[in-house]
Order: C-alpha cells, then sequence, then structure tokens
C-alpha cells in the first residue's frame, strides 16, 4: 500500500495508496518493484486493483509526500488530478 523511493539528489518519497489501506494487509496490491532497486521514470513500481480495494469500501486516494522537506530550499507539488507522464513533484535543492 506504499512505496518509498529516495532520488539521485537525496529526497526521500512516500507513496501512500489509499486511506487504511494498511488493513487489507496487502489485498489489491501487487509489487513490482524489487526493494533497493534501481528505478527510472516509467518504471512500474505497484500494481493496484482499485476496483477491488473501492469494493472493499477503502478511498484510494493516493498521498505523496517529502518525508526529509528540510533538507530542501523549497519542495513544489503539482495540485488535483495528474495522468502518467505529468510533473508530480519538483524538489528545489538549498
Amino acid at each position: 500500500h506504499a512505496v518509498g523511493i529516495t532520488t539521485p539528489s537525496g529526497a526521500e518519497v512516500l507513496v501512500h495508496i489509499g486511506i487504511d489501506t494498511v488493513e487489507l494487509k496487502g489485498d489489491g496490491f501487487k509489487p513490482l518493484a524489487k526493494q533497493d532497486s534501481f528505478v527510472k521514470k516509467g518504471d512500474k513500481l505497484i500494481e493496484v486493483d482499485a476496483a477491488a480495494i473501492k469494493g472493499t469500501g477503502y478511498d484510494i486516494t493516493t498521498a505523496v509526500l517529502v518525508t526529509n522537506p528540510d533538507d530542501y530550499a523549497d519542495v513544489i507539488f503539482e495540485e488535483g488530478d495528474v495522468k502518467t507522464g505529468d510533473r508530480l513533484i519538483q524538489v528545489i535543492d538549498k
């Protein structure tokens, strides 16, 4: 239900899929990237069965957080719905 990413510049990004989806104990989620692997733009990290998760009553609103923002001058997020290929976040070095 969550993926952690460390960028080349050291930004620690947490992608948390759904609200309280930890209660599903992994049901509806299939990890595609292995822990500690190198990923690049376009790589799929996790497969989500959104219909099944919604069917259990959980909200699939996804939070994207930078967990070490104090290490950067600014963190800028796009707001609202985003599509594949859209810029979601920009981290500006100090």
